[in-house]
């Protein structure tokens, strides 16, 4: 029963990143209550959802919390570094013009002319104030490599926690975009299968924006949600059929994507696969748009003539309020409607 109990809270809260440890031990210590049975399990799994989520919130406030100390402590020392180098730097200076400095009563302010009638004394003053020269250019350039090394170990350190906090962020957001999918999602499709192939779409979406590749993409929708990725649109096509569910719909949609060159042959792949294709190129073209950043013009300016107003309205509602705010091809309200421009929807 432990392994059953450990193999549901696994695939149930993969999303969560939490370590096989921590899902091995409350599945041991759900078995050991020996309350949980075949008929139960997944409603007692389901209600572990609460105590997860909180644990890993706070798991990533731990690490939020050791990586701002780590940069706090490596700020600290790059500035008692900068300062210790400067006090170096100045004591040597200091050390230098001293050693230059000759006393009047020592020796007179102008050497005789000629070499050979120089003094002892000058030739020896002379030879000995080079070799500190060098002595103090060789330990100053050493000095100089000594701090050089230490501020860019802590640079590297510096980077590393930067990217950490990044990378925390990035999946805070992820989740955060698959959880109002999920909640979407169950007003029309409350069904596990159909939440789960939602939260692929926002996922994949998401990722696109984030500029991920599309590699990245096809791992993580594979890896998160149990999703084939593996087949070709051409090894899709010649056996695909009419499939209203969202596992026969969302990886096929995800597939025609990763083939993509640009939007427009993202929405032709799509299409060219049949099947429930209205839905299933809304969810492609959905990817497409977040990943290739445009839709071409004449494209729009089709489409936006066949348009309710109140479907307007809405899309400027997007753009104003949300992320759509970055598209510049949405016509402007109250503007007079397009013409086709560059038209090409016969070769459709």
């Amino acid at each position: 029963m432990k392994d059953k109990i450990f193999n549901a809270l696994k695939q149930e809260y993969a999303r969560l990143g939490l370590g096989d440890g921590i899902l091995s031990g409350l599945a041991e210590m759900l078995a050991g209550t020996s309350l949980v049975t075949d008929e139960n399990l997944q409603g007692i799994v389901a209600g572990q959802k609460a105590y997860l989520e909180g644990l890993q919130k706070s798991n990533d406030k731990r690490v939020r919390e050791a990586v701002a100390k780590t940069l706090g402590e490596a700020g600290a020392k790059a500035d008692a570094a900068a300062r210790e180098h400067q006090a170096a730097v100045e004591k040597l200076r200091k050390e230098y013009d001293e050693y230059r400095l000759v006393h009047p009563e020592e020796q007179p302010a102008t050497p005789p002319a000629g070499d050979k009638d120089k003094p002892e004394w000058y030739k020896k003053e002379k030879a000995e104030r080079e070799k500190r020269d060098q002595e103090r250019e060789r330990l100053s350039a050493a000095k100089e490599r000594e701090w050089q090394e230490k501020l860019d170990v802590i640079e590297k350190a510096k980077t590393e926690s930067e990217s950490k906090l990044k990378a925390i962020e990035d999946a805070r957001t992820r989740e955060a975009s698959e959880r109002a999918a999920a909640i979407q999602a169950s007003i029309t499709h409350n069904h596990s299968e159909g939440v789960k192939g939602a939260q692929a779409a926002s996922a994949a979406i998401f990722l696109a924006r984030m500029g991920k590749g599309k590699e990245e993409i096809k791992r993580y929708v594979e890896s998160a949600f149990g999703y084939d990725l593996s087949r070709t649109c051409d090894r899709i096509r010649p056996s695909y059929t009419f499939n209203e569910s969202c596992q026969g719909t969302v990886p096929e949609a995800v597939t025609a994507f990763l083939e993509s060159t640009d939007f427009e042959s993202c929405l032709r792949l799509a299409v060219s696969l049949g099947g429930d294709s209205d839905t299933l190129t809304c969810i492609a073209a959905g990817i497409a748009e977040a990943y290739y950043k445009d839709i071409p013009q004449w494209m729009v300016n089709r489409m936006w003539r066949f348009l309710p107003e109140s479907f307007r309205e809405v899309i400027w509602r997007m753009h104003s309020e949300s992320c759509y705010r970055e598209v510049r091809y949405i016509p402007a309200k109250g503007a007079p409607l397009p013409g086709d421009g560059e038209s090409r929807i016969g070769m459709f």
